[in-house]
């Protein structure tokens, strides 16, 4: 009896090993990861090719890399890595077209800032300078990802720039002195040389606050040669040689030696003159007064539309050529002798 229950056990547990199904193998590596690797492999060909200076060659393996079908963060290094060979190659508006499609389909944080870096660039490149501004301060105030300092830096830099091309000298010439407060020393020399470009066109109220900023020597050398140029262009000639004095006692201002010389001519020079002093002769008497009149109307005018505002307007002093040219030919002698202007509007 018991063996009969023994078997009757023994058939029922091998019919149930029957009903289980054996595990399904484990899947072995195919086409996809070869193709990764690929890609991978012509990722970095192109960007040796670019470090090379071989863009024509760096972009044949972007494109290549495209071809593929990559994952995501491979396909956006590849349409940067193109981008780049694009821009290398002048081709600037079709390489900004390539970075603002990528940031509008989305990126991965890291790249997203690169890509915006770029296209900042280009946008320089293309004379957009406003443009780039507003991106640079759009990602320096809500960036898409962390900012390492060097990204952070690069990213002020082109900002930097894009003000002065905007004509605003003297927000550019603050945004180099606010880089110098994190720079090391060779940034500080190279950050000197772009201060030295810029803030010779900045008006001298934008520039003495900024003197009060700056601790590396050479940087304020390059403030205070900007500043004695802003002087010089306003006017204020006494200001302009105390300054140029001070620079003299500065040993960094020797990096500029040349410049300095310049800029002594220019307040000599300066000193023969009223540099806003403009003189006009015209007929306003005699047979062409009324065409005289409606010139010097003109000319008031003219003052009035184009004069900086803030600035100093220019003074007029006025002569009249009684529609006689040895009368207008006295004229020019006393308004040269007398009032020593910088420019004569006439005679006519």
């Amino acid at each position: 009896m018991l063996m009969r229950w023994a078997v009757l056990l023994l058939i029922l547990a091998l019919g149930l090993a029957a009903c289980v199904e054996a595990p399904a193998p484990l899947p072995r590596p195919g086409p996809p990861l070869a193709v990764d690797r690929e890609t991978e492999a012509l990722l970095r060909l192109g960007e040796e090719r670019l470090a090379q200076g071989r863009p024509l060659e760096a972009g044949d393996a972007f494109r290549a890399a495209l071809l593929r079908s990559p994952k995501p963060g491979q396909k956006a290094r590849a349409v940067l890595g193109l981008a780049r060979a694009d821009r290398a190659q002048g081709k600037y508006a079709e390489a900004l077209g390539r970075v603002r499609d990528l940031l509008a389909q989305g990126a991965e944080p890291a790249q997203a800032v690169e890509a915006n870096l770029l296209a900042a660039g280009l946008e320089m490149d293309l004379n957009q300078p406003g443009k780039a501004t507003s991106r640079l301060r759009l990602m320096l105030s809500r960036p898409p990802g962390p900012l390492s300092h060097t990204e952070r830096f690069r990213a002020q830099l082109i900002l930097a720039q894009a003000l002065a091309q905007s004509g605003r000298p003297g927000e550019a010439a603050a945004q180099l002195v606010s880089l110098s407060e994190g720079a090391d020393a060779s940034q500080l020399r190279d950050l000197s040389d772009r201060v030295l470009q810029v803030a010779g066109m900045a008006r001298s109220r934008d520039l003495i606050p900024l003197l009060g900023r700056v601790t590396w020597p050479e940087l304020k050398s390059a403030l205070l040669i900007g500043l004695t140029e802003a002087y010089v262009r306003e006017g204020r000639l006494g200001e302009a040689e105390r300054t140029l004095a001070t620079l003299r006692a500065e040993p960094s201002a020797g990096r500029w030696s040349d410049r300095l010389k310049d800029l002594d001519s220019q307040v000599r020079q300066a000193k023969l003159v009223k540099p806003r002093a403009v003189g006009v002769i015209l007929p306003l008497s005699g047979a062409y007064k009324a065409f005289g009149k409606r010139m010097l109307a003109a000319v008031e005018l003219g003052l009035g539309l184009f004069s900086n505002v803030g600035a100093q307007p220019p003074t007029l002093y006025i002569e009249d050529s009684r529609s006689d040219a040895g009368t207008a030919a006295q004229a020019v002698s006393r308004l040269v002798e007398r009032h020593k202007i910088m420019a004569i509007i006439g005679p006519v």
